[in-house]
């Protein structure tokens, strides 16, 4: 199906895939790989970055003949995708820094990182507050950067450097969560804003293009990074230029997330090209800012066992939206399945709810075969919906 929102002129492709790239250098793709590392060596970060890298760009080209009205009709749970996360930014920024403060012997409370995030969370809001046009320029910008941080990182330290193959857990580990991992990067970017704001404004060819070039040459580029100093980083060193590297990918994220959500009921007017809208602090978002520096101290609680630090497990709970609540949305509610939308949406809460305990098996218990019948049971869910319940409209394709 035609894209609705042919733009007047000719769409520029490379400043939207650098957009596109930028956007999706969250505190995933610029620290779970430094778990992956530690655990599975370099085959990690490959285990991570196949199913991102695929994810996205297959999902840029799907979209394309996507209906007209689909984003309207999910765009409560994108606008969620997007709270979750900023909030997901600021409470990582907010025990993140706070540990790497700590390191310094002149600098030892827990209220340095929020203070930090904060700052840096104020500095997201006033960029926001810039149209499209000029957040692609910035995008630009946030891209050279991290470039310059990772090379004076590796000319002025030692945390640049190929971590091993493999690491200490059983490979058999990692095969077990490669479905998970699959599942998550394919499905969630059908919930994230900035995706859609990019496909709708360049529509056909150039589309796909941006969405090519975005992440098999500058989103892979950006995780690149991750993987050279990941290994550094799991053993506590890392570079001052690498922090600054995560702070300007950060507080892009968040820029382009309060900027696409303040647009989000209009964003696909083909009347309004900008959409240079105010970025209101609503009440939801000054819950989940407030929220998120509350992680600030995290890491002086007690260790849930040894070895498993707080903060860790705070991280891996906020993964687990993006690893089992949103793909199951996507996966289950978002497609049709021949199936009216009140059943598709009660289907997703039970099958989320079924599969929380198993993903904490999995996940935090660290027993990975219990990941399996997590993903076994969200991708058979619409089905044995369907099975049980009777017809509704014709599919449409998503």
């Amino acid at each position: 199906m035609a894209e609705p929102l042919a733009q007047r002129d000719s769409p520029a492709v490379f400043p939207r895939a650098i957009f596109l790239a930028c956007s999706w250098t969250w505190v995933i793709g610029m620290f779970f790989p430094v778990y992956l590392v530690a655990e599975f060596g370099a085959m990690g970060w490959v285990a991570f970055a196949v199913p991102n890298v695929l994810g996205s760009i297959a999902m840029g080209l799907e979209a394309r003949r996507v209906r007209e009205g689909f984003e309207s009709e999910h765009g409560r749970a994108m606008r969620a995708f997007s709270l979750v996360t900023i909030c997901f930014h600021v409470a990582f920024l907010s025990w993140f820094l706070a540990v790497c403060a700590s390191k310094n012997q002149m600098v030892k409370q827990g209220y340095v990182g929020p203070i930090i995030a904060l700052v840096l969370f104020t500095i997201a809001w006033g960029l926001a507050r810039l149209g499209m046009k000029q957040l692609r320029t910035a995008a630009i910008g946030a891209f050279v950067l991290s470039l310059l941080c990772g090379m004076m990182a590796w000319r002025t330290s030692d945390t640049i450097n190929l971590p091993p193959r493999f690491g200490p857990r059983p490979i058999g580990d990692l095969g077990a969560a490669l479905p998970i991992l699959a599942l998550g990067f394919f499905r969630c970017p059908w919930l994230d804003l900035s995706y859609w704001r990019v496909r709708r404004e360049t529509p056909g060819r150039a589309g796909d293009l941006a969405f090519i070039l975005g992440f098999s040459v500058f989103f892979l580029a950006m995780i690149a990074l991750t993987l050279l100093y990941a290994g550094a980083m799991a053993k506590g060193s890392y570079s001052l230029y690498i922090l600054v590297h995560i702070a300007i990918q950060s507080v892009f994220t968040i820029a382009v997330h309060l900027r696409c959500r303040a647009d989000s009921r209009a964003m696909f007017n083909p009347n309004n090209r900008d959409n240079a809208r105010p970025v209101p602090l609503d009440w939801s978002l000054v819950f989940v800012v407030a929220l998120g520096l509350c992680f600030g101290p995290i890491d002086w609680l007690p260790e849930y066992r040894p070895g498993y630090r707080p903060t860790r497990m705070a991280y891996e709970l906020f993964m687990s939206f993006y690893a089992l609540v949103f793909p199951a949305y996507a996966w289950i509610v978002m497609r049709h399945w021949n199936l009216p939308s009140r059943t598709r949406t009660r289907t997703w809460l039970f099958t989320t709810g079924l599969a929380t305990p198993m993903l904490w098996m999995g996940y935090i218990e660290k027993h990975s075969l219990w990941l399996l019948p997590t993903v076994g049971i969200v991708l058979l869910a619409p089905l044995i919906a369907r099975a049980v319940t009777p017809r509704s409209d014709p599919p449409f394709a998503a």
